[in-house]
């Protein structure tokens, strides 16, 4: 995955997806925290598969800062995002 320096620090979140089921829309579960490096936010998802006893999670990289891991009846997500830049605002 793409690193990045201190100006463009990125974060990842681990989201699950049912698949097949029409009448679930969007994500089932999500991070309830920010993760720093990839490797936390894919152990989280990879919790989640054992939780509920899917077996191994089969994972594709989509592109730098997207992977897809396909479990049976869901799909497991990895996506980054960038902190906004510069210090956060004083009324935070």
């Amino acid at each position: 995955m793409k690193t990045t320096d201190d100006r463009d620090r990125r974060v990842w979140a681990a989201i699950l997806f049912a698949t097949g089921h029409a009448d679930v829309f969007g994500a089932v579960r999500g991070s309830p925290r920010l993760h720093w490096r990839f490797g936390d936010a894919r152990l989280e998802a990879e919790g989640w598969a054992e939780e509920m006893g899917a077996g191994p999670v089969a994972w594709m990289t989509v592109e730098d800062e997207i992977a897809v891991g396909r479990i049976r009846g869901h799909a497991l997500v990895l996506r980054s995002i960038l902190l906004p830049a510069g210090p956060p605002p004083a009324s935070c």
